[in-house]
């Protein structure tokens, strides 16, 4: 077993190794990576373990310098997931190695790693001083025929998801498929976010999106019209990788949201996914704060997939900055849980 860095010649070996990976998720795969690159404009190391030419593992990292020196994540941007992904044990413990020199490297003020909720065999050997917790929560979803599928899903789903969708149907919501609607999505994502006081994601992304997936095999664009004039009033992105969708972003004009017309969207998307021989909604991470978006993704059939950020802080200068500081110098980066800031602020 040798630990190498990723280059074009593993191209082939590293996507059959996802393939057979049944922890792999959209996260691992090289155009997720692309992905980052181009949207963050940061460095990458994908260490892979390689034995006999087959590929048996990867730690994949993205780092990103500013003045506390430089922070790597496993992965960066709104929780993507990173972490260890490893076929044996042995491929594992070398990654595992691997990581713990790199963010001992001098330069280094933080290191981040995000377990996979799928897959935490190797978190317990992953080098960190903190620990932050997010909660996954994913849905099952059924197999067999369409009206099976609607049964099941019916099921699984709680009584308010079930009169959502009744009352989208009263109102004459009408859902399809349509990925040029990648603007009207964008446009509505950053009025949702500027409501809340939320941080969008930029046009790039979008763009990105379209340049590097390709539309209807790597994601969807769900598009929920009005039943007054069929105008578009709200849109979903999903993702597809192997037996996974992933809930990436919702939006709904604010003035619908009674209507109900994401209810409308989930109801058929999932349908689908169910249909195309998916077998997990992703709903991804929700801090243990947001009760709100808890409830929300539960009563669709989500059950709870604790997993966590394992953090290595090398520079404790960090401690003494402010929250919007670091947001700043290191833009869609995490660099410590904020807890850790308060906790410094109360024994300064």
């Amino acid at each position: 077993m040798k630990i190498v860095p990723m280059s074009d010649c593993y191209n082939e070996a590293y996507d059959d190794f996802l393939e057979r990976t049944d922890a792999a998720l959209l996260y691992h795969t090289r155009k997720y990576k692309t992905l980052l690159e181009q949207l963050l404009g940061c460095d990458s190391q994908y260490w892979l373990a390689v034995n006999k030419g087959k590929v048996e593992g990867v730690l994949p990292l993205m780092m990103i310098r500013g003045p506390y020196g430089t922070v790597i994540n496993s992965l960066p941007f709104y929780g993507s997931i990173g972490a260890i992904l490893a076929g044996n044990r042995v491929a594992g413990e070398v990654l595992c190695r691997k990581y713990k020199d790199i963010v001992h490297e001098k330069g280094v003020g933080s290191a981040t790693m995000v377990s996979n909720p799928f897959d935490q065999t190797y978190s317990g050997m992953i080098a960190h001083d903190l620990i932050d917790t997010r909660i996954g929560q994913v849905t099952k979803l059924p197999c067999g025929n369409e009206e099976a599928v609607s049964d099941a899903i019916l099921k699984i789903m709680n009584g308010a998801a079930r009169r959502n969708i009744k009352k989208a149907e009263r109102c004459g919501i009408k859902v399809s498929v349509d990925n040029t609607a990648m603007d009207f999505l964008y446009r509505v994502h950053v009025d949702n976010m500027t409501t809340i006081g939320g941080k969008s994601k930029s046009s790039l992304f979008f763009d990105l999106v379209q340049k590097i997936f390709v539309a209807g095999e790597d994601y969807r664009v769900y598009v929920a019209c009005s039943g007054e004039g069929g105008k578009p009033v709200a849109a979903l992105l999903v993702f597809y990788f192997r037996n996974t969708v992933e809930y990436f972003i919702p939006a709904t004009v604010h003035s619908y949201r009674e209507q109900q017309p994401m209810a409308a969207i989930l109801w058929r998307a999932m349908r689908d996914a169910s249909s195309m021989g998916y077998r997990i909604w992703n709903w991804g991470g929700t801090w243990t704060s947001q009760e709100g978006v808890y409830r929300f993704k539960k009563k669709w059939g989500a059950r709870d997939l604790v997993y966590r950020y394992y953090i290595k802080l090398n520079n404790e200068e960090i401690l003494r900055e402010n929250p919007e500081r670091l947001e700043e110098c290191y833009k869609n980066f995490y660099v410590v849980p904020f807890f850790a800031l308060r906790e410094r602020g109360r024994h300064v």
